[in-house]
């Protein structure tokens, strides 16, 4: 019987949280223990080193010398400490454990801007990437319509918070954040700089997820857009 198959979101789904909290835990120097009153509880369901699913008491979380993520507890109605896989852990489960990681002055959020494809054809996920892409491209350029605008400088709207445009996980110097955003009649052009150099990208090639969090930004301090002083 036809029906509808998430395999694919869930998939999605996995690799985000998986990624975020390996993001939260390089933010922590590439290990963090936690407190006892601190640890969280969630299952899982195929490891290797257990017979069969189980809920694990999470007390450790780190990157090991090969850039894999590992999780380090202990299963219920045990005494020793294990390692276990991430992969191996409940859909839906991670989460927990990234939320229960602390901010630090660097880093206070690794959400992820998601948007979930249900496949259903060859170029289902060109379409759809290229229909997202439009529609942040499109937000941005209602937002800086709205308010009169062909330039935007992102310091005059928020100050030291300029949304990231290309991220380095181990330099903070190397990771490209805002500067300011043109309206031209070829498009919108997004100049960003690290420490050491700066770059433009137009709207078809800046990174996706930092065009979709470029137009959140915007309305979300669409209040504060004026006029650049000359």
């Amino acid at each position: 019987m036809k029906c509808n198959n998430f395999e694919g979101i869930l998939k999605q789904l996995e690799d985000i949280q998986k990624q975020e909290l390996t993001t939260a835990v390089l933010a922590h120097g590439g290990s963090y223990r936690f407190k006892e009153e601190d640890r969280v509880t969630i299952t899982f369901d195929t490891a290797d080193e257990l017979d069969g699913a189980d809920d694990v008491e999470v007390h450790k979380v780190f990157v090991n010398e090969n850039g894999k993520l590992v999780i380090s507890g202990i299963p219920r109605d045990e005494l020793d400490e294990i390692e276990l896989d991430p992969e191996d852990a409940a859909p839906g489960n991670l989460h927990y454990v990234t939320q229960a990681i602390p901010k630090t002055e660097e880093v206070d959020s690794v959400a992820t801007p998601v948007t979930l494809l249900a496949l259903g054809g060859g170029d289902s996920v060109k379409e759809a990437l290229s229909a997202i892409r439009k529609a942040a491209a499109d937000q941005i350029k209602s937002v800086m319509d709205e308010a009169g605008l062909e330039e935007v400088y992102a310091v005059d709207i928020d100050n030291g918070n300029s949304p990231v445009v290309r991220p380095d996980e181990f330099d903070d110097n190397n990771t490209q954040t805002l500067d300011r955003i043109r309206l031209t009649d070829d498009g919108l052009v997004f100049s960003a700089s690290a420490c050491c150099d700066e770059c433009e990208y137009y709207e078809e090639n800046i990174p996706l997820d930092a065009l979709v969090e470029i137009a959140d930004w915007l309305v979300e301090n669409k209040e504060n857009l004026y006029e650049p002083e000359d």
